[in-house]
C-alpha cells in the first residue's frame, strides 16, 4: 500500500520546490569485539526515482518532477538519481523534494486534484536486491489567473481600405485568453465597437455568430452543447448584435477571431486621395470588471473611378440622412376694387441631382 503525500500546484505563478517527506537510509550498527561502534566507509551503488503513474491530461518532466536530497552530504546535489553514494554513518537521511514546475499543463479543466504514484529505489551494490518505498502523490490544483490580449488585423495589411461602393471587411479582431498553460480560468468579454466620426452606430458593425472562429476551441462534454447529431460544440458562449459582443468560456491559448465590417457607402468616396477616420473598441473583463478602450485610426482611399451622386438643396450639399430648412416667402395679393384678398406661403427650394467623379 503506497504512503500519500500532499501538496499543491498553482498554474501560471512561479513556484519554489518543497519537501513532502523526510526519510533515512539506515544501515544495521556493527561494533567491533570490545563493544565499540564500527566505522563504516563505502560507497552505495544507487538511490533512484521511478514515476509509476500520472493523468494522460497533465503535461509534466518526469526527470524533474520528484528528487532526492541527502542531508549531511554537502558533496551530493539532489537529482532523481544519485550514484555511488559515500556512505561513512548508520543513518543517512535525506529530503524528498516535489518541484512543482516540472508540472506544465492539464488539458482537462474540470478536475481540481490528481494522483501521482512513485517509487525511491535502492541499490547497495550492481548486482544487490532493489528495495523501494512507495508513494502516492495528491496534488491540489489551481488554475491560472486569465488575462486579455486582444489586437486588430486590418484585412489589406494596412490602416487603409480603398472605397468600394459597399458593405466590406475592414479586418479582424483577434482576442486570446494570455496563459502560460491551457489549466486557466475561462474569460468572459464584453466589446462594443463605435465609428468616432457620427452618432449611428451601424457604420462600422462585427461580423455574424458564424463568422467567428477559433484556433483552438475546447470540447467539454460538460459545457459543450451538443447538436442535432449529436456531437459536441465548442464550450464558446456568443452574444451578439451589430455593436456588441459578449463572449464567455475563452479558454487559455485560444485565439478568437472575429471580424470587423464598414458601411463605405455611408461614409462616402472622399473628395480628397484619402480621408482620415477612426473606429473605437471598448473592452470590459467581465471578471474584474477591467474596461480598456482602444481607437484605431485608419484611412479611406479614394477611388477615382467610382461616381458618387451628389445632393445640394438651396445651394447646401446634403449628406445621406440629413434633413435642411426649406426657404419660404409669405405673400398678400389684392384685387382692384375688391374688398378681400388673398394670403399664404410658397417654399422655395433650389434642388441639383448630381452624379459626379473624376473620370468620365
Amino acid at each position: 500500500m503506497p504512503e500519500t503525500l500532499y501538496s499543491n500546484k498553482h498554474f501560471g505563478t512561479q513556484e519554489s520546490i518543497v519537501i513532502i517527506a523526510q526519510r533515512s537510509l539506515d544501515f544495521p550498527e556493527q561494533h567491533t569485539f570490545f563493544g565499540n561502534l564500527r566505522q563504516i566507509d563505502f560507497k552505495f551503488n544507487s538511490v533512484w526515482v521511478e514515476i509509476q503513474s500520472f493523468p494522460k491530461e497533465v503535461l509534466l518532466d518526469v526527470d524533474e518532477l520528484i528528487k532526492v536530497d541527502f542531508i549531511g552530504h554537502p558533496a551530493v546535489q539532489q537529482s532523481n538519481r544519485i550514484d555511488n553514494l559515500h556512505i561513512v554513518s548508520y543513518k543517512n537521511p535525506y529530503n524528498i523534494i516535489y518541484n512543482p514546475s516540472a508540472i506544465k499543463d492539464c488539458t482537462n479543466l474540470n478536475i481540481d486534484k490528481i494522483k501521482i504514484g512513485f517509487l525511491i529505489k535502492f541499490q547497495q551494490d550492481n548486482k544487490g536486491t532493489i528495495t523501494s518505498l512507495d508513494f502516492l502523490l495528491e496534488l491540489k490544483l489551481t488554475k491560472a489567473i486569465p488575462s486579455i490580449r486582444a489586437s486588430f488585423k486590418f484585412a489589406s495589411g494596412k490602416p487603409a481600405i480603398q472605397y468600394q461602393n459597399q458593405f466590406c471587411c475592414l479586418g479582424v479582431l483577434n482576442i486570446v485568453n494570455d496563459s502560460s498553460c491551457k489549466y486557466a480560468e475561462m474569460l468572459a468579454i464584453e466589446n462594443t465597437i463605435k465609428y468616432d466620426k457620427v452618432f449611428e452606430n451601424d457604420i462600422v458593425v462585427w461580423g455574424s455568430e458564424g463568422e467567428i472562429l477559433e484556433s483552438d476551441p475546447y470540447y467539454d462534454v460538460n459545457e459543450g452543447i451538443r447538436t442535432s447529431d449529436q456531437k459536441i460544440q465548442s464550450c464558446l458562449r456568443k452574444t451578439i448584435t451589430d455593436s456588441k459582443i459578449i463572449l464567455r468560456n475563452i479558454v487559455a491559448k485560444n485565439i478568437v477571431s472575429i471580424p470587423v465590417y464598414i458601411d463605405l457607402q455611408r461614409i462616402g468616396n472622399p473628395n480628397e486621395d484619402k480621408q482620415d477616420c477612426s473606429f473605437t473598441i471598448n473592452s470590459i473583463n467581465l471578471g474584474n470588471g477591467k474596461e480598456t478602450i482602444t481607437q484605431i485610426p485608419f484611412a479611406v482611399k479614394r477611388d477615382k473611378q467610382c461616381t458618387q451622386m451628389v445632393v445640394s438643396l438651396n445651394g447646401q450639399e446634403i449628406e445621406s440622412g440629413q434633413s435642411i430648412n426649406i426657404g419660404k416667402i409669405k405673400w398678400v395679393k389684392y384685387s382692384a376694387g375688391q374688398s378681400h384678398r388673398w394670403n399664404g406661403i410658397t417654399k422655395v427650394l433650389n434642388l441639383r441631382v448630381a452624379n459626379i467623379g473624376s473620370a468620365k
